[in-house]
């Protein structure tokens, strides 16, 4: 993926919006090791690239180390629960990231409830969007009522 070599050594870009791309989980590993490098880009839009959960683990490698991005959009991906347990776990060491947005990412209670509960031990997430999946209205309503003042959508 070329444009993974030239994020490497870049400094000056701070958005990339590369939604609707097929990126896909293969190219979601080259992305990811290419900004464990980069020291600028602030915001990642990855909306509907299908992008599975074993993408998702690469993205959450990348979460756990970089310390430029503050926005990613993995809307309207396929990452699931499992995807969603690797992206909370990133969050548990992520201290930059204040924008995630989970729409219609397949998403069910466990991950819902998973993503949420890190919200107690990250303090840096400001908006966390997971509208548009599968949660039932119970969890929703416990997610609702946790203590975290942030924009929440689901």
């Amino acid at each position: 993926m070329l444009i993974s070599q030239a994020l490497k050594y870049n400094s000056t870009l701070v958005t990339l919006h590369l939604k609707v791309n097929v990126i896909g989980d293969k190219g979601a590993y080259f992305l990811s090791e290419a900004l464990k490098l980069n020291n600028a880009l602030s915001t990642l839009n990855l909306y509907s690239n299908i992008i599975g959960p074993e993408g998702a683990m690469f993205i959450g490698e990348l979460l756990k180390s970089n310390a430029t991005l503050t926005c990613i959009n993995l809307s309207c991906n396929k990452i699931g629960d499992k995807g969603a347990l690797f992206i909370g776990e990133s969050l548990k060491l992520n201290s930059t990231l204040t924008t995630l947005s989970l729409n219609n990412t397949d998403l069910r209670d466990d991950g819902a409830s998973f993503i949420s509960e890190i919200l107690k031990m990250n303090n840096n997430l400001t908006a966390l969007n997971m509208e548009y999946n599968k949660i039932e209205a119970d969890t929703k309503s416990k997610i609702k009522s946790m203590l975290w003042t942030g924009t929440l959508k689901i």
